[in-house]
This record gives C-alpha cells, sequence and structure tokens, in this order.
C-alpha cells in the first residue's frame, strides 16, 4: 500500500486496515455470522517497512512489568505516574499535564482541555474505580496544587514527562516498553477482548477515525460505551497487581 501524496510505502495504514478487518471479522464469529476469519494470516502475507512505533509489552507481561516498578528505586510519584498513564491510556505528556480542576471524581471524568489533546479536540476520560482510588491517594499530597504530579522542585509546574521513560530504562526496559507505549497495553487487551466496535476502542485512546467528510471523533465520543471498557481494563491491570503481590 503506497502514500497516495508521496508515492512510498504506507505500512502503518496498511497495518491498521488489517487490524480493523481482523477486528470486524473476529466480531463477525463469535457473532455467528461467519465460520471463521479469512483475515486472520493477512499479516504474514505482507512485508512490512520498519516503523518507528514505541515498544511495549504484551498484556501477559503487565504483571512482572508491575512487580519490576514496585520493586524498582524509582520516586513513588514516578511509579503512581505510570500507574495513571496505564489506567487512563492517555499519551505521556497529558498524564503528566493533569489538573486537578480537570476531574469529577463524583461522576468519575476527566475531561482534558482541547490545547493539551494531539488532535486539539476535548476529550472526557472515563475513570475506572482503580483509577478514583489512585487519584485520592494523589490528593493527599498534591491536591492542593494546580497540578496531579506536581513538580517537586518547581512551584506550578508539573513532573517533567520524560520520568516515565528514564524510570523505564532504569528498569533495563529499554527497548521493551517506553512511556507513550504504555497505552498500547491496554489498547492491545481491549482488541483481543473484542469488548466494542472499533471506533470505540480507538476513541479509548484519543484516536480520531473516519473520512475526511465524517470525523467520527466531531460527531461522537462513545463516553457511555467506553465507561465498562476501562473499568474491565482497570480490573486487569488490578488483578495483575494482586498476581504481583502475592508472589512477594
Amino acid at each position: 500500500m503506497k502514500d497516495r501524496r508521496t508515492g512510498t510505502a504506507d505500512s502503518d495504514t496498511l497495518k491498521r486496515v488489517i487490524r480493523l478487518a481482523n477486528e470486524i471479522l473476529t466480531y463477525a464469529m463469535n457473532a455467528g455470522a461467519i465460520p471463521f476469519n479469512p483475515c486472520l494470516s493477512a499479516k504474514d502475507i505482507y512485508s512490512f517497512a520498519p516503523a518507528e512505533s514505541h515498544p511495549h509489552i504484551e498484556p501477559a507481561e503487565l504483571p512482572l512489568l508491575l512487580t519490576d516498578i514496585s520493586e524498582s528505586k524509582a520516586q513513588p510519584r514516578t511509579k503512581d505516574l505510570i500507574l495513571f498513564q496505564l489506567l487512563t491510556m492517555v499519551r505521556p505528556s497529558e498524564a503528566s499535564n493533569a489538573e486537578w480542576a480537570e476531574f469529577d471524581l463524583e461522576n468519575k471524568v476527566w475531561t482534558i482541555p482541547a490545547e493539551k489533546m494531539k488532535m486539539k479536540h476535548p476529550h472526557k476520560v472515563p475513570l475506572s474505580s482503580q483509577t478514583i482510588r489512585l487519584l485520592q491517594h494523589l490528593q493527599s499530597q498534591t491536591g492542593h496544587k494546580r497540578f496531579v504530579f506536581a513538580s517537586r522542585n518547581k512551584i506550578n509546574e508539573p513532573m517533567n514527562s520524560q520520568s516515565v521513560n528514564k524510570a523505564l530504562v532504569d528498569m533495563s526496559y529499554k527497548g521493551k516498553q517506553d512511556a507513550h507505549g504504555l497505552r498500547s497495553i491496554g489498547r492491545t487487551y481491549i482488541g483481543e477482548k473484542q469488548m466494542d466496535g472499533y471506533e470505540v476502542l480507538e476513541m479509548c485512546i484519543a484516536h480520531k477515525v473516519g473520512t475526511s467528510t465524517g470525523k467520527i471523533y466531531d460527531k461522537a465520543d462513545f463516553f457511555e460505551q467506553r465507561i465498562p471498557i476501562m473499568q474491565a481494563w482497570g480490573d486487569f491491570v488490578e488483578q495483575c497487581a494482586e498476581r504481583t503481590s502475592s508472589k512477594s
């Protein structure tokens, strides 16, 4: 597949097309509409150009990552930031720049302003019970400040978003997991579980989908549909953490 503007190979788009086709056909197979998914081996047919993607582990490896985080020498607030990124599936800068004024804990929603979003559109994040508990824990530390993850050394400034990357490198995860890739663990999990349609799952990581004549992002944010998905993801993260603590 080639980019129509440059004529160069567009492996990223091809991968997205194959992933979308797989999710649709797997859903149809599970619903009994088709006997099997004919697209399962499609990715083996094509040779993809090397992509500059963010490395991330598989969901099954999450218990080990959580163990390594728990046992690392990273600052407690850095560990909390890693967990917050995991639970909310947001980008590193969106997490580190989170402000208390953006949260409605009673209604379990975090509204990220448009100016902080890559797509320049406000994004509402459903907060799982696990995220609520984490935020309540953080309130006792930074609730009187502007930023949830306030800098310890600079007044009225957030933590450096690269703190997570540094911590992961120190834990020997260089090339295996980076800060931006944390959201990919969640996206992989909810995709494997076929929790909803492609557009809803992509909205969980604030990806705009659709054509130029009908951007899904501009029409609906699928907030209600995303609530049970984010809670299921939070439950999985908690189960992984419990497996970690039971072994210690």
